[in-house]
């Protein structure tokens, strides 16, 4: 029996046929320790099969995963706690034991504590759903214990699945590399050590999985990028990205009728991955100055893909309305509400494109465009929307004296305002900035259009400027905004294209510094601005460069302010 992890998923059509066997989630059941057993502290001894025929060879389990972590220490004298079992299967396995053995070897050297290498990785996956799936979820939770279960019970005679285990390991180092150590308990070298070991592994696979590929191979290279953003080698995350669109486009995962033949899950995971990777490559063309791969001329002659849709309660956060009651968001609500936000910025840009350069012929169907991208985030729960403590109804509104009426917001549900409106805020200035003539009061009036004489012509320069200045101090106050009502740990959760999107905001207050501002307003509220944003960025801990990539901009005709003014 091979081990399948059921991120991988279990029963998709494309790629090779599995001959596993579906986990036992009833048995194991039976394997797993009781509550009476967790408060009793019979754990210390491991969970023990009865031998009835050959011995099972298992890993060394001591307690549950959380209860673990919670007593797992850090630090340069945690001393060398961490081992697997001398008896793991040796023939066929021998590979997965020599990693297994690496990995618990490098994570003792990088001053991590705790009882099993399997268990340890099972709490990676727990900081991972708890933390970051909102943001990617790309990954069926249900099936993650029962298999990794089986890894930790596995039989000498059976082999082990090697893509599962280089899935396993991409997520643990992203996650890790991105969670800060607050969080997860873990140094960066810890991150560097899971990456070491996924790398050697998914080496050893890669030419199947281009010949077998499934939703989590999308996902690997996903992990994988992320990985080298959070380390900041941005260049090395959009070649990686680009392994992901390939083995995306080589599913054909851009057009709907492809998941016809796929189960439901594989099918969801495959929608889910797809999206993500659309949502990436646009932010990686912006953010990066890279060429668009995906972008909608995909979509030209096929059927666009439908977005994905929840599994079940694992992908709910409940909220408490204010007279007592509950009831559930979906966290597919603000998933697919980025991607909506992304295409609508993609129409903006294709408006563009469609008419070669942005003159003022193109200018109505760029007002229209951008129109829309203002209005795509309107329809959102209260939740998730820009002032998500106003509540627009009888019930829920309160004053500001009646703090006390203020709900907590599920993490998820942060996590995926702080993504969805940092996003917004840096589009929108990236468009002004693009299009200026979006800064005047009438974009498409007859003052839109520049005279021919001189001094008119240098007068509507002048109120093109001070509008966009105006624009830009208004962005880079309401990003604010949402920095502060969103927290820190909200931020690192996003990764580091949220940073780079604060730091391309705090990049143009400086650009307008940089000119004469005569308003003495917009001077002092600059030079404040100025002054906290490398603050902000420097409580987010990014391990990318500081300076801005004005490349990148001008790559995509954002023009430095001075361009526009002269």
């Amino acid at each position: 029996m091979v081990v399948i992890l059921a991120l991988d998923i279990l029963q998709h059509k494309r790629g090779r046929k599995a001959g596993s066997r579906m986990p036992n989630t009833e048995a194991l059941a039976l394997l797993r320790p009781t509550p009476q057993q967790v408060a009793a502290g019979n754990l210390s001894r491991g969970v023990q099969l009865q031998q009835t025929h050959a011995p099972r060879h298992t890993l060394s389990l001591s307690h549950t995963p959380r209860q673990e972590w919670q007593e797992a220490s850090f630090g340069p004298n945690a001393g060398d706690s961490l081992r697997i079992s001398s008896t793991l299967p040796c023939s066929e396995n021998d590979k997965f034991h020599t990693w297994l053995q690496d990995l618990a070897n490098d994570l003792t050297a990088a001053n991590v504590v705790t009882e099993s290498v399997i268990s340890y990785i099972t709490t990676c996956m727990e900081l991972f759903s708890d933390n970051l799936y909102p943001i990617y979820p790309v990954i069926y939770k249900p099936n993650i214990s029962p298999a990794l279960t089986l890894i930790k019970l596995q039989d000498p005679e059976e082999a082990w699945d090697t893509k599962s285990f280089v899935h396993l390991t991409s997520i643990c180092a992203y996650t890790l590399a991105v969670l800060p150590a607050s969080i997860s308990g873990a140094s960066w070298s810890g991150a560097q050590v899971f990456y070491r070991v996924f790398k050697k592994a998914q080496n050893s696979y890669a030419l199947r999985d281009i010949e077998c590929p499934s939703s989590s191979s999308v996902v690997i290279h996903l992990m994988h990028a992320g990985w080298h953003h959070a380390s900041g080698n941005p260049s090395a995350s959009w070649y990686v990205l680009g392994e992901a669109m390939r083995t995306a486009l080589l599913m054909r995962l851009h057009d709907e009728k492809t998941y016809e033949s796929m189960s439901c899950i594989e099918g969801q995971l495959c929608r889910r991955a797809f999206w993500a990777l659309y949502t990436g490559d646009q932010a990686s063309c912006l953010l990066g100055g890279h060429p668009s791969i995906f972008n909608k001329s995909l979509f030209w002659g096929v059927t666009i893909p439908r977005y994905p849709e929840e599994f079940g309660p694992e992908d709910q956060a409940t909220v408490t309305q204010h007279n007592g009651r509950e009831h559930s968001i979906s966290i597919l609500t603000g998933f697919n509400a980025n991607q909506d936000l992304w295409l609508a910025a993609d129409d903006l840009l294709q408006a563009e494109r469609d008419d070669g350069t942005a003159t003022s012929n193109s200018r109505p169907r760029c007002l229209a465009a951008y129109l829309r991208f203002c209005t795509v985030l309107d329809d959102l729960p209260t939740v998730l929307r820009f002032h998500n403590s106003v509540d627009a109804t009888l019930e829920g509104f309160f004053f500001a004296d009646e703090e006390n009426r203020r709900l907590p917001v599920p993490q998820a549900l942060a996590t995926q305002r702080a993504n969805l409106h940092i996003s917004y805020q840096y589009l929108k200035l990236f468009f002004l900035r693009k299009y200026p003539f979006l800064c005047l009061n009438d974009p498409l009036g007859p003052t839109s259009v520049l005279p021919s004489h001189g001094y008119e012509q240098g007068h509507q320069l002048s109120s093109l400027w001070t509008g966009l200045v105006r624009q830009t101090m208004q962005v880079a106050e309401d990003m604010l905004y949402v920095i502060h009502t969103s927290g820190v740990d909200n931020l690192r959760f996003n990764g580091e294209p949220c940073t780079e999107k604060i730091r391309r905001v705090a990049a143009s207050v400086l650009e307008v510094l940089a000119q004469d501002i005569v308003d003495a307003g917009l001077l002092e509220r600059a030079v404040k601005l100025r002054d906290l944003y490398p603050h902000i960025l420097a409580r987010l801990e990014s391990k990318a460069s500081d300076e801005p990539s004005i490349a990148a901009a001008r790559s995509y005709g954002a023009e430095p302010y001075p361009s526009v003014r002269t």
